[in-house]
């Protein structure tokens, strides 16, 4: 996998972006006003101390938010900081990236998968399904690239919904959720190598999800149709 670390991660903040973003000396602190964990954490790409860590946490629970904060898997003295301040470990993540001409493939007559600009009250209802609310529905909204809502069809049915965007060719599927009853039928792998055609068809050379580490049949799934892990991360978080 030889994709630059540095512009996987540029790429997960565009496509997924925060309500805003504030620089405080070392950090980069995020106002998520409730999208999810991604778009509330701290990062900081420099070495922290106790010090540094204190005022941040102090920081993100002014703006009403929880300390919490990103660690990617090279970050091995931020990690150490974090966890001797009591910041416990939370959701390993694996970013798995493929070339996106390796995964295209759509056929416009079957329509297994619908692209809409936004998000299509059926899809809202399937993201709910899942526990995915209006905060990061409006996330899909702030992301400012080429972008597509993903419906999954199965038997003539809506079953499936994600979301799409592309920041320097590098194409992201976020939010995906497939309804309990359409699993396992290949409604996941069809709705993904439909993004990764759109993603082709509007300038992108690298595709890529991103799935918790626990999330197994996920793995398989993206591991099964060729993705590799480009780069890892977590949270820690203060009990």
């Amino acid at each position: 996998m030889t994709i630059d670390k540095d512009a996987v991660f540029e790429a997960i903040d565009a496509t997924w972006p925060a309500f805003a973003t504030h620089e405080q000396g070392i950090w980069t602190l995020r106002e998520g006003r409730g999208g999810g964990q991604r778009v509330s954490a701290a990062s900081t790409e420099q070495p922290a101390t106790d010090q540094d860590v204190d005022q941040a946490a102090k920081s993100m629970r002014a703006m009403g938010q929880k300390p919490l904060f990103i660690v990617r898997g090279e970050q091995a003295q931020l990690d150490d900081v974090l966890a001797g301040k009591g910041y416990r470990v939370k959701d390993p993540v694996e970013v798995l990236m493929a070339r996106c001409a390796d995964l295209a493939e759509y056929s416009q007559p079957d329509l297994k998968v619908i692209f809409a600009p936004d998000p299509m009250p059926i899809q809202a209802e399937i993201w709910e399904a899942g526990g995915i609310l209006v905060p990061r529905l409006e996330v899909m909204r702030r992301a400012a690239g080429p972008k597509t809502c993903l419906l999954g069809r199965h038997e003539n049915h809506p079953v499936a919904a994600g979301f799409l965007a592309c920041h320097n060719k590098i194409a992201l599927v976020h939010a995906v959720e497939v309804l309990p009853r359409a699993r396992r039928q290949g409604v996941a792998e069809a709705m993904m190598r439909g993004a990764a055609w759109w993603a082709l068809q509007h300038g992108a050379e690298w595709f890529g999800c991103l799935t918790v580490s626990e999330n197994l049949p996920a793995q398989r799934l993206y591991r099964k149709m060729g993705m590799e892990t480009a780069t890892q991360y977590h949270y820690r978080v203060a009990d």
